[in-house]
């Protein structure tokens, strides 16, 4: 694919003229961070989770440049980033579980007393799949009469847990448990796995020190340091504004961000400074 940079030139001169194009870079990253951010909050605040009590982990060739940025609009103290982040995905799928589901509907079509007869259905179509696996998950979507939306609970046990361990989680998500109201159950599901074999610690290659200095934009133009992450020792220390670079990402320090190489060389980690 050809790529055709005098088009994005184009796109943004009018911007430009009035911002100057620095200006108009960082409200395009400042925009697409928000954006990203915003996808974090729906999968941890909008589901009773505090974002602020986790770990941001930066994997990608550009989840390592945007991730201080989103973490701080996130209240995160710390960004992991691991050896090889570019091709973090891939290695995960290597070392990923192999995974069998049979499910289906079953919302006015069957009744609690059906209930382990649907999945020991379920479960035998799941192992025709995967004969050999070492784990074994049932699990219901239920809601409450009249909800257009469902959860997923673990289904151990008989169906009265199962309407329990779903009361307390829609009150955990929702501060509500709606006492009176029946209680549906909309789909079975059978998830069936097999552990993937334990994989050599992802490491990254050994370079020679290398850092320089290079101008770089953190709301204006200042001195940053420019390294050669391959060259970092395990417990170094770096404090930003600086740039780690590698050849499948650069990581970006903004000034009050310290990162350290862990001992095993498997992660890097950032605490906000004074927080």
């Amino acid at each position: 694919m050809r790529l055709a940079p005098e088009g994005s030139v184009r796109a943004i001169a009018d911007l430009e003229a009035a911002v100057g194009r620095a200006g108009v870079a960082e409200a395009v990253i400042a925009l697409a961070e928000a954006q990203m951010a915003r996808a974090i909050r729906r999968v941890t605040s909008q589901r009773g989770f505090d974002p602020a009590g986790c770990a941001l982990v930066a994997y990608g060739g550009a989840g390592a440049m945007h991730a201080c940025g989103i973490a701080e609009q996130l209240g995160i103290k710390t960004v992991i980033v691991p050896p090889l982040p570019g091709v973090f995905s891939a290695w995960g799928l290597l070392v990923s579980p192999e995974v069998a589901e049979a499910g289906k509907t079953v919302l006015g079509k069957y009744a609690a007393d059906n209930w382990d007869a649907v999945y020991d259905a379920l479960e035998q179509d799941a192992r025709a799949e995967l004969s050999v696996h070492d784990a074994t998950w049932r699990l219901a979507e239920m809601r409450y009469l009249g909800q257009s939306h469902s959860l997923e609970v673990n289904a151990a046990g008989v169906p009265e847990d199962v309407r329990q361990r779903f009361e307390a989680e829609h009150e955990r998500l929702f501060g509500v448990r709606r006492q009176g109201v029946p209680v549906e159950w909309v789909t079975a599901r059978v998830r069936l796995s097999r552990s993937a074999p334990t994989p050599a610690p992802l490491r990254k290659s050994r370079v020679a020190r290398s850092q320089d200095r290079r101008r770089a934009w953190f709301g204006s133009w200042v001195e940053a340091e420019s390294i050669a992450r391959e060259g970092l020792e395990p417990g170094e220390r770096v404090r930003g504004p600086a740039l780690l670079h590698q050849p499948d990402a650069t990581t970006v320090l903004p000034p009050g961000w310290e990162a350290e190489e862990t001992p095993l060389g498997l992660v890097c980690s950032w605490s906000r400074l004074g927080g």
